[in-house]
Parts: C-alpha cells; structure tokens; sequence
C-alpha cells in the first residue's frame, strides 16, 4: 500500500485455519499449523491419526480450553483410536511432545 498516510485506521485481517505440512519423502507423515504456528502433539511416542489431510478439522479441533484470563490455543484431536492434545510450539516447556504424525485415510 502506498500514499501518504495521516489519521487513517487500516485494518487487515488475515484468516488462519489448521493445516498439514507433509514431509518432502514421507507424505503421510504430517506436522500440524495453526496459521503460521507449529502445534506439538503433548505425547511421548507417536501416534497415528485417521483422516483426511487436506481436511484437518475433521480430526483436530480447538480444545477452547482457558487459563485464568486467556484462551490456551490449545488443540485435540476426536474421532480417533486415542485421544491427545495439541499445543503452539512456543508454550511448550517441559512436557514431552512430538511434532510429526503418521495419517492414515479413514477406514
């Protein structure tokens, strides 16, 4: 944007949505963003997880999960054999996490 500019509001909003990021050799395994945020699975070993990838909310939700006066942005998956939560990279700290899961299509 280019002009001159004084007292002007611009607002800009940019939509954000859960996504896959494959591994350039291993398609099927898939570490999960949210906007530009990597989200953590909060377990130790890893996990599969059915469903469509290019359809992520179909097994992974927001847990709408509050801490005193924020929301967590944390995430869980449904729909699947075992459950677990998913948190923004940046908030881990000493919690066992992995960030890449194997995705199998539903059965």
């Amino acid at each position: 944007m280019t002009g001159e500019w004084k007292d002007n509001i611009i607002r800009w909003v940019l939509p954000k949505a859960v996504t896959c990021w494959p591994l350039p050799d291993e398609p099927e395994t898939v570490a999960f963003l949210d906007g530009p945020v990597v989200l953590a699975g909060l377990v130790g070993e890893e996990r599969m997880l059915y469903g469509d990838i290019r359809k992520p909310e179909e097994f992974i939700k927001p847990a709408n999960e509050r801490l005193w006066n924020y929301w967590t942005g944390d995430y869980r998956t449904f729909n699947q054999p075992v459950g677990f939560y998913l948190r923004p990279i940046s908030q881990i700290g000493d919690e066992t996490y992995t960030v890449y899961f194997p995705v199998r299509p539903t059965k």
